[in-house]
């Protein structure tokens, strides 16, 4: 039987993920911890979005973010500065 490099590429995605989806399936994730911590490359439009969107989520702290330009710079750090007062 030969297979081809299409074939051999979906069923060993599909087994990686079987693999890797079982423990969430059954409801028994282990993690080392119960928080995400994120960081952010970019605080444009874009970028404070997604900043603002992480956040509101419980779960979740932003350790840091860059940007080269100093504008987008001093917008993230008043937005940072309402997460650490809020």
């Amino acid at each position: 039987m030969k297979v081809d490099r299409r074939a051999f590429l979906s069923a060993s995605a599909a087994a990686i993920a079987v693999t890797h989806m079982a423990p969430i399936a059954k409801g028994s994730v282990k993690g080392a911890n119960d928080r995400v911590i994120a960081a952010f490359v970019g605080g444009g439009g874009m970028g404070r979005a997604n900043l603002s969107d992480f956040m509101l989520m419980k779960d979740v702290s932003v350790a840091a973010v860059c940007d080269v330009w100093e504008y987008n710079r001093s917008l993230v750090v008043k937005m940072m500065e309402t997460q650490s007062s809020g």
